[in-house]
């Protein structure tokens, strides 16, 4: 069992911002059973909620943002919850495998300030970092027009591994799937691999 306390032994306060289809539920269900009473969940069903429930209990120690929460895009959300609350870190919730989200809260609640330091960071970048993922949407599409499946794979290697810094863990596995395919050179993976890509770019940026 993952043992985590914050000052004083309480619980780690979690924030949900979550959506209608509640997504998330059964990433939650696993980490509540990792964590066992270590977390005390508060749960919001829009933005508007979340920043009145950030109001109301300020000891929050850390977000989970379901990107099917109502009201904006995930990245407008990521950007009002960290301009609230910068001391707090924001994690993008869906496919974040439970044992990713214990790590990521034990490590919150065993440097809060390193966290709200990375925190910051992440959130300076996150634009920038959305920006090169369309520039690599448009080298995919080019590369994979030539058969050149070299540049595919190292796009999708570095996907991978970046995804989930960023928050976004979608991101890691799309870049795992698109360095399997260009791997073993399987074009009609990579064409709708890429189409998903772009898609889950669009959703992210509200266009």
């Amino acid at each position: 069992m993952v043992t985590v306390s914050v000052g004083g032994g309480r619980r780690v306060r979690v924030l949900l911002v979550e959506g209608p289809g509640r997504a998330a539920e059964g990433s939650l269900a696993r980490l509540r059973a990792v964590m066992a009473s270590e977390i005390e969940m508060v749960r919001a069903s829009d933005m508007t909620e979340a920043l009145v429930r950030l109001e109301a209990l300020p000891a929050i120690d850390v977000i989970l943002l379901d990107p099917e929460a109502p009201g904006l895009t995930v990245l407008e959300a990521f950007g009002l919850l960290h301009q609230r609350t910068p001391q707090v870190p924001v994690v993008v919730l869906p496919g974040v495998a439970c044992d990713h989200l214990a790590v990521a809260v034990q490590a919150v609640t065993r440097s809060a300030g390193g966290a709200a330091a990375a925190a910051r960071g992440v959130a300076a970048l996150l634009p920038k970092y959305l920006l090169n993922r369309e520039h690599d949407v448009a080298t995919l599409r080019e590369a994979l027009e030539r058969q050149d499946f070299e540049p595919i794979a190292r796009i999708g290697h570095n996907l991978r591994g970046n995804g989930v810094s960023f928050g976004i863990p979608e991101f890691s596995a799309m870049g795992e799937r698109i360095e399997a395919a260009a791997q073993a050179r399987r074009r009609s993976d990579l064409e709708e691999a890429i189409a998903l890509l772009e898609a889950r770019l669009r959703r992210i940026l509200g266009r």
